[in-house]
């Protein structure tokens, strides 16, 4: 078919030389490393919980996230627009302003059906005899904004997770007119998408995406990411078989947070017990005149220390750009705009880490 990734080689501007220059290396397969892998997918009620999309929508669900024409609004919703507000907007790649009006009838003639732009799709079940499906693959995703103000697949980048090799590195022509490429983060320009379809260099819409991606992906094989319900959200995918650095880091954190917690009211009732014994004994040498164990008493409530501020996780300290430097001393994001292919990349490297850590430890324990 067209719309295999086969036939849309990475548009320009895309990294073409594989992974070795964002410094990730092939990981051996073993049995071991692998069942560490499948032990670390996450449970449906923390996906739930975390923002996954895990059944396809009802007719209702898909009602209320169906625009209104002339507010801009979903049905039943909270306004994302003051209706009372006429004034103009930017439109991308034409630099020229556009009314309320214009904006209304744009969106009318170039978002798809309902059912088409907002419904989510299960991985298919496996086509009999297909050698490419791999068994672990890391995904990042970049995004613009289209005008309803949804996010808009533009890039797509799938790797395989052992060996690093690249299956799918291609820009996304988006199905709806656009206000923006989010070019500041996403790294995509109008110059190079235009360039890129003009070649015949560029997926054309989610749909296409979807199918190139299941040309490597079954419904068994888990998909690695960092904040991954963004990226199958955009996808409009269900595949509730992954594994997210986002939520890994997040359960280091809270045992981190839990156990200086534990510690802290522990410290906290040492002190009164401390400060409690201190105290009778002050009482009972003051009876004999010894005033000097007063100061000892005091001494006993100075020692507590406030742990709360520790425990607190600080803005932003999750990033997949901050755990990078953290778990692999590697720089990312330093160009302008992301790297989809680069972040893919990170993840995969950041879980390989904490499955590495579990392993090392299961060896140590048992010498």
């Amino acid at each position: 078919m067209s719309s295999r990734n086969e036939a849309q080689p990475p548009a320009a501007g895309l990294a073409e030389s594989g992974a070795t220059m964002y410094a990730s290396t092939p990981i051996s397969f073993t049995p071991i490393y692998f069942t560490f892998l499948q032990q670390a997918i996450h449970e449906p009620e923390l996906l739930n919980k975390s923002g996954f999309i895990l059944q396809q929508l009802t007719d209702d669900e898909l009602a209320a996230r169906d625009r209104c024409k002339r507010c801009h609004t979903r049905n039943g919703g909270k306004s994302g627009n003051d209706p009372k507000k006429t004034e103009a907007k930017p439109l991308s790649g034409s630099g020229a302003l556009i009314s309320e009006e214009e904006m209304d009838l744009l969106q009318r003639l170039t978002l798809l059906p309902t059912f088409l732009r907002y419904q989510f799709h299960f991985t298919p079940t496996p086509t009999e005899g297909n050698a490419r499906y791999r068994q672990v693959v890391a995904i990042d995703c970049e995004m613009g904004t289209a005008v309803d103000n949804e996010s808009e697949l533009i890039r797509i980048t799938l790797a395989d997770y052992f060996t690093t090799e690249v299956l799918i590195d291609t820009l996304v022509w988006p199905d709806a007119a656009m206000l923006h490429l989010n070019t500041r983060y996403s790294g995509v320009s109008w110059a190079v998408l235009t360039k890129a379809k003009k070649e015949g260099r560029c997926t054309m819409g989610v749909a296409s995406a979807r199918e190139a991606i299941w040309e490597y992906v079954s419904p068994s094989t888990i998909v690695v990411g960092h904040s991954l319900h963004c990226d199958l959200t955009v996808l409009r995918w269900i595949h509730p078989v992954v594994v997210d650095s986002l939520l890994l880091e997040k359960a280091v954190k809270k045992a981190e947070q839990d156990a200086a917690e534990a510690e802290a009211k522990k410290e906290e009732s040492g002190n009164k017990d401390h400060s409690a014994s201190g105290e009778t004994a002050v009482v009972l040498e003051a009876v004999d005149g010894n005033q000097e164990a007063q100061s000892g008493s005091g001494k006993a409530n100075s020692g507590k220390s406030d742990n709360s501020g520790a425990t607190r996780s600080r803005k932003g300290e999750l990033t997949l750009k901050k755990l990078a430097m953290e778990r692999l001393g590697r720089k990312i994001q330093n160009r302008a705009g992301h790297d989809s292919l680069e972040d893919a990349l990170a993840a995969r490297d950041i879980v390989h880490w904490h499955i590495s850590k579990e392993i090392r430890s299961l060896e140590e324990f048992w010498g």
